[in-house]
Formats: C-alpha cells, sequence, structure tokens
C-alpha cells in the first residue's frame, strides 16, 4: 500500500518536531551558505560554528538563490529569484517543501518567512503582484503544508513574535486606505487579524527620527537620533512592549548595527566606519560594545578581528557568534560576563594610547588645571590625562570608588576642554590638538564607565 504524501509529511514533521526538540539541547548552532560545484550550480554547506567542521547540507543544487533561517534554527528558508521558496527542516532535511503551492502570476516573489513555533505555521509575505501595491501574507502549516489562508499585510521577518507566541509586533505599513508606515502594528496569530497600532513617535524618548532595529520576546531595540540626525547623535534603548516600558537610552556616537541578544538581556553594538574602497563600503571594524539592555550600563568592549558578522540564535541565550565568511572562522562570545571595571579602566588606557598612535591625540599644554590636579599647567594634555586615569584605577584598587569616579569625571573635562578650546581657536602653539573620532573615543568610554561607578559612598582612607 503506498501512504499517502501528505500523511507521510506529517508523520515525517513529528518526528522531525522530536529530534529539534532534542537536538536544540545538545547541537551547536549553523552558518548556512551556498558554495559553487561547478560553472552552473550551487550547492548548500553549513559550518558548525563551535568545531568549524563544514560538510554539505543536501542534495540539491540551484543557479541562483538567497538563504536565510529562523531565530531558533528550526526551517532553513531558499529563496530563488523568482517564484516559490523552498524550507528544509534543519534537524531532519528529509522534510522539505515549496511555499506557497499558488501560481505565481498573482503574486510577485517571496520577501520573507517567519516561522510561529507556538501555533506550528509559517507566515509567507509576497511582495506586490505586477500592476498592485498590496502586500500578501499567506499563512501555512508547519506540518502539513497546507494553505492556512491569507491577509494583506507584511509580516515576514520583520515580526518580532511575543512571550507566548500568540502576537506579532511589526513596524512595516499596512498597505491599504488607511496606510500608518510608522506605527507598530500587532497581528493576532489567533484570529490573524491586526489588533493594534502604537505611533512610534509615541514610544521612549522624544527625537529626531525612530527605526525599529531588533527584536525579540516582546521587546524592541530602537534606534533613534537626538537632538538632530547624524551618527555623533545616535542613541538606543530598549521597548518592552508587553508592559508598555522603556528602559534606559544608550549614547552611541558612531556609526554602528545593533542586535538584541538571544534573551533580550543584552544590547549588543557594533561599530561601523564607512569605506568607499570596500565593495559593500561598509567597514565591519570588529568593535563590539555589549551594555546591558535595562540599565544602559556597558558590560563588555571587545576588539575581534575586522570583517565578521555577528551571528545570534535564540535557542542559544548568552551566547553569540562572530563569523568571518572569508575564513569560514567563528568566535563564541559569551555575552552574560561582566567585565569588571578596573580591566575597563585599562581599556581605556588603551584606547588613550591608540588615539596618540593614530594621531588623532597630540601633546600640548593645557589652559585649565582640574580639581585636585598636582602637575604644572605646563604638563602635556597627554601626560594629564595619563594621570587622571592612573588616579581613577589606583583608588578602584583600593575600593575608593568615589575617587575613581571623581577622577573619571575630571577626565571626562579635560577631553571636552581640550576638544572644544581646539575647536574654536585652532591648531596653534600651546593648544593641543584633539580630533573629533579621539574625543569620541575617550569621552564616551570614560562614561560608560562613570556610569557603573556609585555617586556615593565611602572615601579611600588615603582621602
Amino acid at each position: 500500500m503506498i501512504m499517502n504524501k501528505k500523511i507521510f509529511r506529517s508523520i515525517l514533521a513529528i518526528a522531525g518536531y522530536i529530534l529539534i526538540s532534542y537536538s536544540q539541547l545538545l547541537a551547536q548552532p549553523y552558518y548556512f551558505y551556498l558554495k559553487p560545484i561547478d560553472e552552473w550550480n550551487l550547492s548548500i554547506y553549513r559550518l558548525d560554528l563551535s568545531s568549524g567542521v563544514e560538510e554539505p547540507f543536501t542534495d540539491e543544487t540551484f543557479h541562483s538563490a538567497n538563504l536565510a533561517w529562523d531565530p531558533t534554527q528550526t526551517w532553513l528558508y531558499i529563496y530563488p529569484e523568482l517564484g516559490p521558496a523552498l524550507v528544509i527542516n534543519i534537524a531532519n532535511p528529509s522534510i522539505a517543501d515549496t511555499l506557497p503551492s499558488e501560481s505565481t502570476r498573482t503574486v510577485g516573489h517571496v520577501m520573507s518567512i517567519f516561522f510561529v513555533p507556538q501555533e506550528k505555521e509559517f507566515y509567507v509575505t509576497w511582495t506586490p503582484a505586477w500592476g498592485s501595491d498590496t502586500f500578501k501574507t499567506n499563512i501555512y502549516s508547519s506540518e502539513t503544508f497546507d494553505s492556512l489562508g491569507s491577509v494583506n499585510v507584511h509580516v515576514g521577518n520583520g515580526g518580532i513574535l511575543s512571550r507566548d507566541g500568540t502576537k506579532l509586533y511589526y513596524d512595516y505599513g499596512i498597505v491599504d486606505a488607511s496606510n500608518k508606515p510608522d506605527y507598530l502594528h500587532t497581528f493576532s496569530t489567533i484570529s490573524n487579524a491586526i489588533v493594534d497600532s502604537i505611533n512610534l513617535s509615541a514610544i521612549g524618548p522624544q527625537a529626531y527620527v525612530k527605526v525599529t532595529e531588533d527584536g525579540k520576546l516582546g521587546n524592541i531595540l530602537t534606534r533613534y537620533y537626538y537632538p538632530s540626525s547624524g551618527n555623533e547623535n545616535t542613541h538606543y534603548f530598549l521597548y518592552d512592549i508587553e508592559s508598555n516600558k522603556t528602559y534606559t537610552p544608550i549614547h552611541f556616537p558612531f556609526r554602528s548595527y545593533a542586535y538584541l541578544s538571544g534573551d533580550a538581556k543584552n544590547i549588543i553594538i557594533e561599530q561601523v566606519k564607512w569605506d568607499t574602497t570596500l565593495a559593500s563600503a561598509e567597514n565591519y571594524t570588529g568593535i563590539v560594545y555589549i551594555f546591558n539592555a535595562k540599565t544602559g550600563e556597558l558590560n563588555q568592549r571587545l576588539s575581534l578581528p575586522p570583517g565578521g558578522k555577528i551571528l545570534i540564535f535564540d535557542n542559544y541565550p548568552g551566547k553569540f557568534y562572530y563569523y568571518n565568511d572569508s575564513t569560514n572562522q567563528s568566535i563564541a562570545v559569551n555575552d552574560t560576563i561582566v567585565t569588571p571595571v578596573t580591566a575597563l579602566i585599562d581599556t581605556l588606557i588603551s584606547l588613550k594610547h591608540q588615539a596618540v598612535a593614530n594621531g588623532w591625540l597630540a601633546d600640548g599644554t593645557s589652559h585649565e588645571k582640574g580639581k585636585g590636579e598636582d602637575n604644572s599647567e605646563e604638563d602635556g594634555i597627554v601626560r594629564r590625562l595619563d594621570q587622571r586615569l592612573d588616579k581613577a584605577k589606583e583608588a578602584l584598587v583600593k575600593g575608593d570608588s568615589v575617587k575613581s569616579r571623581e577622577e573619571l569625571e575630571q577626565f571626562v573635562k579635560e577631553v571636552e576642554h581640550t576638544y572644544h578650546q581646539n575647536k574654536e581657536e585652532g591648531k596653534r602653539e600651546g593648544v593641543p590638538l584633539m580630533t573629533s573620532e579621539a574625543y569620541a573615543l575617550l569621552k564616551y568610554n570614560a562614561e560608560y564607565l562613570i556610569d557603573r561607578l556609585p555617586k556615593e559612598g565611602r572615601k579611600g582612607k588615603d582621602e
């Protein structure tokens, strides 16, 4: 007897979900990519990010396609240039099908797929069909691949799943007469309808513009600019949609990309530079900051090899991978570690040396004597900054965090005075030279440290 195709798929799907629940506890996350096997065809490979082992994933070959996967690495999505997308169960590659099955003449091509594990459903968003301006999202069962209906909204990978999986939040506009592109929409996965819309401008601080950068577990990471546009005015904050709560904003005055950790407890920000000599015009520096998402305090500052990309997996909370596709190497980073403040002061000292070595900070006399300063006003700015940092570290080692805070605050004042004096008076004899790169590097990293130290408390015994 020949088994019905849908029944066979259902049996495979059930087996697959059993495998997934087990493998997610033991396996490591993978990075999937296309690799040429001859002049015309590409094959899918996967790289174990923990071991560096590379292996073929399926026997399927493609002429041209893009790959993506859901944050839990349950399904791999393959997007051809036109037509349906292929979905493959990562735990059991034999479970695969194309979505959707309807004629591509009535719609465009697949833009994105969103998997809701609690409902065991795919939300497949298509580009508007030729001659139309309406997005269409098809809903499919992940067990049988049957169609469960459709809605005229754009959900896809832009969606953020609620903690219980009953809602999707997304900030794409509803393409109809009531278009609201600057709103955060709430889509019910139970009724398959939009049940609420919130104006993004009403969330968090007043700002020039707000953009949703990332989202997990009912939280969104939002970028905004204040008081005006420009990288120097970049801020980020976490917004808990379900409790309507905004957490402490983070000022990050550099060109950057930001992500939420797998458990939404940390904000991961990579500093990116604009470089027109590169094909993408973006230089991924490997300079990564990890902040507490609720308090805004700096937990870690990492200097990783440049040119990599940050990969975050929801089913591996507390860890992310920094992967370089040119070398096929990855670095596992524990984002739960909180670097001691003494080590962060050492990092700030190193950044000061870096500013001097790069020519961003040139020595010269200072015209302002700071609080508690015991050296001559003729001492160079570099030496004065060194003394501030040495005293801050010495006080912290003695357990006097208040004294350390005061020294760091004086360090910031010295940096601000030097930079603004140089801007106003120009480079001349007796006026130190400090570029905007040195100013941002020293000022804001020192302020991140200050946020980690108490404002009041015991003074050191030597005071």
